[in-house]
């Protein structure tokens, strides 16, 4: 009875959420218009990246719309451009829903480019007017690496820690980047608690962005005291870069 209960909760959670795909329609007129390139470094175009543009709102717990307004690829110089049409009930503030450009992150070989996301993301809570062209453009880094090693790690209090994160430019074009990086778009990170001391020397291979500036983020919490230490280092593709930093 039980699982007949779940059945029944599960075919109606999936019938409340509905998908209509628009990107096979034309938009002839009041279109709105993304277009960009994505690059990697070295302003290196990236072709045949996916990308979807879509319309969501809820309605409720178990309630969505989504619309798919467009879907594209880029070409073989990197750009990518989107034409559609706005519907009346998703235009300007007073809608409830959200547009969201995404790009494909299985369309990246990530033996050579640095990813951080599964599907990059940038949402738009509303667009005001039609017959609008917004500019969005993309970074995705090369991938390398960077050999750093903690040095002298020797905890007093519980909580103490030593640990070291690279920051590179990431993402898109016109958001906020971290403290310290020259870019024109956002920034991404080698992820918490990945590469953290645990002995008096640990040596890790950190990813970085290749033929671009980084930034060395160096965490220590010793005897509950924080601090946090920014170094900028420019990095090649093809390095031998050795770091070593003490507790």
């Amino acid at each position: 009875m039980k699982r007949l209960a779940l059945l029944i909760l599960l075919l109606s959670v999936s019938s409340c959420s509905k998908v209509d795909d628009d990107s096979q329609k034309t938009c002839t007129a009041d279109c709105t218009t993304i277009r960009g390139r994505i690059i990697t470094a070295n302003n290196e175009p990236i072709p045949d990246v996916k990308l979807t543009f879509r319309y969501k709102r809820s309605a409720g717990t178990f309630s969505s719309f989504t619309r798919i307004l467009d879907k594209v690829k880029t070409n073989d110089e990197g750009w990518y451009e989107m034409s559609f049409y706005i519907k009346d009930e998703e235009l300007g503030e007073n809608q409830i829903g959200h547009f969201r450009l995404e790009v494909d992150g299985d369309s990246f070989d990530t033996g050579r480019f640095l990813l951080t996301n599964t599907v990059l993301t940038r949402s738009f809570t509303d667009m005001p007017i039609r017959d609008t062209i917004i500019s969005q453009g993309v970074y995705v880094p090369t991938r390398t690496t960077v050999q750093i090693t903690l040095n002298d790690f020797a905890p007093i209090a519980e909580g103490d820690r030593f640990e070291v994160r690279t920051f590179f430019p990431y993402g898109f074009e016109d958001t906020e980047a971290f403290p310290g990086l020259n870019s024109d778009y956002g920034s991404s990170h080698s992820g918490f608690g990945n590469h953290r001391a645990v002995t008096s020397s640990d040596t890790f291979e950190v990813v970085a962005a290749a033929d671009e500036d980084n930034i060395v983020n160096l965490l220590r919490i010793n005897n509950g005291v924080i601090t946090e230490e920014n170094i900028s280092i420019f990095v090649p593709e093809d390095n031998n870069i050795s770091l070593s930093y003490s507790y």
